[in-house]
């Protein structure tokens, strides 16, 4: 089983996007590559949208073996900094955790 902790960012109102991006990408991402229990960490940067603005920026993924992995990821001090880190860029964000199915 893989849990995934998936967000919405919206990007800090002062902030360009590629300021945005390149924060979050150069100076935020290595924060969180050195939180324990991570497997994978996925950001996508919208780069144009069809219908309606979705008012977000960008999502982030981050992969974890297990629920407890993940809760335990976020209450270490690597984790901690990471979180903290986000009020550098990141207005707000909406999040969900996962558990992934694979059909095919």
């Amino acid at each position: 089983m893989v849990v995934k902790w998936k967000a919405k960012v919206y990007m800090k109102e002062n902030m360009t996007r590629k300021a945005f991006a390149e924060y979050w990408l150069n100076t935020h991402a290595p924060l969180v590559k050195k939180m324990p229990g991570v497997r994978k960490y996925i950001i996508n940067l919208v780069l144009s949208t069809y219908g309606e603005e979705p008012g977000y920026q960008g999502t982030a993924e981050l992969w974890f073996d297990t629920l407890e992995a993940m809760q335990l990821a976020v209450e270490t001090p690597e984790g901690q900094r990471a979180v903290a880190d986000t009020q550098n860029f990141m207005r707000t964000f909406t999040s969900m955790v996962l558990e992934e199915h694979v059909v095919i």
